[in-house]
């Protein structure tokens, strides 16, 4: 086999692990030099634009709010979201724009959420306001995850975590599970997905959403535990911490889970010896393990992380 067809064939072997799509690879071949810094630029122009719309939009909105009737403020709210979700389809459907379309995206998403909160609002007889958030966030996670399917952006996958996580919080919420328990399995919820999509083109994405997700499980594992005598199995939870940071290279998730092991350590020497002659002694000793920690934590950085 010549050298070409090798490179070829390792192309297509990256572009199959990856899902490539054949608009990504010719949206890179067409960009470069020049062209790139004009991208870049545009770009930018793209966000400051959204933010003269949505500045505008919101200074219309608060002027005449109080002289329209209900038609017309949810016309205004709604009918805006769902006339930028049509531009910025249109913006994405060609691949020279999909940078201008991420912005509307989110405008879109901002006024459509904000929309169907308005028509609950503005022709509901009263209820719980979290029923109105539940169908906002469901509405908008479906709306999403449907264009991503035909777009393959990351913004929209973005957005869809956002109301995906808001519809499960609102859930827990309605059938009255506790605060803490409620953050543990969000947490544990947008772990999961982080870790799914950290293996895809779109990993780029994840730090963020394992530093959401660690803290939320972190937290609530910990208002779980804390006062019962099971509250040793948040160890297990540090080191879980620890050992998917590893499988899935994230500095952000290794920094997590320094710190939940750093806490649970501190509150369990306060809790048991702060009381006692040997607190001082028991101050030194966690200093020497928070260090030893610091040191595991760069150790795995190093040989695990950045190898990656």
């Amino acid at each position: 086999m010549s050298e070409k067809a090798k490179a070829i064939e390792d192309i297509l072997a990256l572009i199959r692990q990856h899902n490539i799509s054949v608009d990504e690879i010719t949206s890179a071949i067409e960009g470069g030099g020049e062209e790139n810094s004009l991208t870049g630029s545009g770009r930018i122009f793209a966000y400051i634009g959204g933010i003269f719309i949505l500045c505008g939009l919101g200074f219309f909105i608060e002027t005449f709010w109080d002289n329209m009737n209900a038609a017309a403020r949810i016309i205004l709210y709604l009918g805006s979201g769902v006339v930028l979700f049509i531009i910025a389809q249109v913006l994405a459907s060609q691949s020279h724009y999909l940078r201008t379309a991420m912005p509307l995206f989110i405008l879109a998403a901002v006024f459509q959420s904000g929309g169907i909160m308005v028509a609950f609002d503005e022709l509901g007889t009263g209820g719980d306001v979290r029923h109105a958030i539940i169908a906002a966030s469901l509405v908008m996670l479906v709306q999403n995850l449907l264009v991503f399917h035909v777009f393959r952006l990351g913004v929209l996958l973005y957005i869809a975590f956002v109301f995906g996580l808001a519809l499960v919080v609102d859930v827990l919420e309605i059938i009255g599970s506790d605060e803490e328990w409620n953050a543990a399995i969000a947490g544990s919820l947008v772990l999961g997905f982080s870790y799914v999509i950290n293996g895809t083109t779109w990993r780029h994405l994840t730090p963020g959403w394992f530093f959401i997700g660690g803290v939320l499980a972190g937290g609530g594992l910990f208002g779980v535990l804390e006062g019962t005598p099971f509250h040793l199995l948040y160890i297990g939870l540090s080191a879980g911490l620890f050992y998917l940071s590893i499988l899935v290279r994230s500095r952000t998730l290794l920094f997590v889970a320094t710190c939940t092991m750093i806490g649970y350590l501190s509150y369990f020497t306060s809790e048991y010896f702060a009381d006692s002659i040997g607190w001082p002694i028991s101050l030194i000793i966690i200093g020497f393990i928070l260090i030893g920690f610091s040191m595991l934590a760069l150790n795995i950085n190093r040989k695990y992380l950045q190898a990656g």
